[in-house]
């Protein structure tokens, strides 16, 4: 079907619905190519495409009010690569009393060779992401601070490199459009060890993945109810 094989699988995302039509994204994972579609231009045969990679972030930062200094970062790529290191830039003495009992002691020790200034981080997150000229960056709980502490790596969002975005995709909000909360014992639990910034990062990968599949599912509840399923697009 419009050239994708059988084997493609649905990916869906709440940023490709819309009030006027259904719409859903089938997904070359390993090109790191999306095709998006609404009902309606099937029918007429267009579509459009764009090249894009889902990054997974999360961040551990000092909030001073009105400034947040970088503690660490960690990044999960939607190809499985994964980014992490430490700033040596921050100065712990700022820390809260919740930072220092529940993120300083999940560092990593100085000599494991994840420590680097905030020069060298921001040149290897920008090597890390590579040429991707459209990169889509997910958070979850507290995204609003992890950007900006990104942001602020790169002297602000004027200076972010071309194609970023000056915000990110929020997991969140998902979760409460369909009805859902972090606590659901439906959305997968953390494996890792929390407010570590890798291990938050790939648990934003798994919940994800879990919202996809969930709004796909429900989406077909949705067209069964208003009995238009036989317009969902058969494989080939």
């Amino acid at each position: 079907m419009l050239g994708m094989t059988a084997a493609t699988p649905f990916n869906w995302s709440p940023y490709n619905l819309a009030p006027r039509w259904w719409a859903y994204s089938l997904r070359h994972r390993g090109l790191g190519t999306v095709a998006h579609y609404d009902l309606a231009g099937l029918r007429r045969g267009s579509y459009e495409r764009s090249l894009l990679l889902r990054y997974f972030l999360d961040t551990e930062f000092i909030d001073r009010g009105r400034a947040i200094d970088l503690i660490s970062v960690g990044v999960v790529a939607e190809d499985k690569r994964e980014f992490y290191m430490v700033s040596r830039d921050f100065n712990a003495a700022d820390a809260s009393d919740w930072v220092r009992a529940h993120v300083l002691p999940r560092l990593e020790p100085r000599d494991s060779g994840l420590w680097a200034s905030e020069i060298t981080i921001r040149e290897r997150l920008r090597a890390f992401v590579g040429r991707d000229d459209a990169p889509e960056f997910w958070t979850w709980g507290g995204g609003a601070y992890d950007w900006f502490a990104v942001i602020g790596l790169f002297g602000g969002g004027d200076h972010l490199p071309g194609g970023w975005p000056y915000v990110t995709n929020d997991l969140d909000q998902w979760l409460h459009q369909m009805g859902l909360t972090g606590d659901d014992p439906r959305v997968p639990e953390h494996t890792g060890e929390p407010h570590h910034a890798l291990a938050d990062a790939r648990h934003s990968a798994l919940v994800y993945d879990f919202l996809s599949q969930y709004q796909r599912e429900w989406i077909c509840q949705q067209a069964r109810a208003l009995g238009c399923a036989d317009a969902a697009p058969q494989e080939a």
